[in-house]
């Protein structure tokens, strides 16, 4: 066999369905859930929206649960100084907010660039939604702009009947907040 032989067929194909795997297990890991706990089912999300920079002022973790569209859409202005408008078919406007608990969470300002958060699972013990997630940081030795930011997370759960969620990191409490 000579060196630098062009790809055959098989090589394509190998190469084409090592490539489809990962890019779904790599969308596995965005939407979906987790095996659940003994106490607690596993709820399907589905991330909304993530940003780099909530205007919240807040250093500490936040989580915030909206039962209805207005209210959301008064919320996300806030948050990114932006009005979502009802003739573009964003994710938002597509929620069915009858059927579906729409959370916006956080784990508070950073001091610069370069953080994240990845959703880990959520989960229901009883009327609690369990939201746990972790907070990426930067590499040690990267360079980040020297701002201040605030990553955030909006996902949709399904359940009208929740009535609480709780932000959780590692299995340690961070933030919660009741569903009126």
């Amino acid at each position: 066999m000579e060196k630098n032989q062009p790809c055959t067929g098989f090589g394509l194909l190998f190469t084409a369905l090592v490539l489809v795997a990962a890019l779904q297990t790599a969308a596995g890991a965005r939407a979906g859930s987790a095996p659940a706990r003994s106490g607690e089912t596993a709820l399907e999300y589905r991330i909304i929206e993530e940003g780099k920079n909530a205007a919240l002022q807040t250093e500490e973790p936040v989580v915030r649960a909206f039962t209805d569209r207005n209210e959301f859409l008064a919320f996300h202005k806030m948050i990114t100084g932006t009005r979502m408008k009802a003739s573009e078919p964003s994710e938002t406007e597509r929620l069915d907010f009858s059927r579906n608990v729409v959370v916006f969470f956080s784990f508070g300002r950073k001091r610069t660039g370069g953080y994240g958060i990845d959703v880990i699972s959520v989960r229901k013990r009883e009327r609690t939604a369990l939201i746990r997630a972790r907070l990426l940081e930067p590499p040690q030795d990267s360079f980040q702009i020297q701002a201040l930011t605030h990553p955030y997370v909006i996902l949709s759960i399904p359940g009208k009947d929740i009535n609480r969620v709780e932000l959780l990191d590692n299995a340690e409490y961070r933030a919660k907040t009741t569903i009126r």
